[in-house]
C-alpha cells in the first residue's frame, strides 16, 4: 500500500550551501525521495552497501544556473523533531545530478525537474587503506577515533566510550 503524505514539517531535505557555510532546505521543491541502504551476512561477517538517495526537486536548482547543486555537494535528510531538531536518516554527497525540462504546449508552461542522486560516505570508507592491528589495548571510541583520521570523508565520533554490546 503507498500512502502519500506531505513532507512538510515532518522530513528536511537539505544542501550545505558553501558559499554561506550553512545548510538550506529544499523540502517545498522535493517531488520525490527514495532512500535505500542494504548489507548482508554472510556467516560472521558483515558487509554494508552503500546507502543511496534519489530526489527529484522541481522548479530549482537548474544545474546550469544554479552552482549549488553539484556532484560532490553535500546533502542530508532528517526527521523534525518537535523543537526543530534534525535527526538525520541520511548524510552523504551527490554523485550525479540530471535535469529535464517539460514545455506545456498550450499554455506554454515550462517545468524543470533535477533529479539528484547522492551516496552515503560507506564506499568512501571501506576503499580507505587502514592499519587496524595495533599491540596495545584500546577501548572502541579510541579505535574509532585512530581509524577515522585516516577517513577519506567526515566522521561524527560517538560521545562516549561505552562498550558496544551485539546480540547474534
Amino acid at each position: 500500500m503507498i500512502i502519500e503524505r506531505p513532507l512538510l514539517g515532518t522530513l528536511s531535505i537539505q544542501l550545505f550551501a558553501e558559499d554561506i557555510r550553512e545548510w538550506e532546505d529544499w523540502t517545498a521543491e522535493l517531488q520525490s525521495l527514495t532512500i535505500q541502504r542494504g548489507g548482508k551476512r554472510n556467516g560472521v561477517a558483515v558487509s554494508v552497501d552503500p546507502g543511496t538517495l534519489t530526489a527529484t526537486i522541481v522548479n530549482a536548482g537548474d544545474p546550469a544556473s544554479d552552482g549549488r547543486i553539484h556532484p560532490n555537494a553535500r546533502v542530508r535528510v532528517g526527521k523534525l523533531t518537535g523543537a526543530g531538531d534534525l535527526l538525520p536518516i541520511f548524510t552523504g554527497r551527490i554523485a550525479d545530478v540530471f535535469a529535464t525540462v517539460t514545455f506545456e504546449k498550450t499554455s506554454g508552461a515550462r517545468t524543470l525537474r533535477v533529479t539528484l542522486s547522492a551516496v552515503d560516505s560507506v564506499t568512501a570508507h571501506a576503499n580507505t587503506t587502514r592499519y587496524g592491528v595495533i599491540s596495545d589495548p584500546e577501548t572502541w571510541a579510541q579505535r574509532i577515533t585512530r581509524l577515522a583520521d585516516s577517513a577519506l570523508t567526515e566522521v561524527v565520533l560517538p560521545e562516549d566510550d561505552s562498550p558496544l554490546v551485539r546480540t547474534l
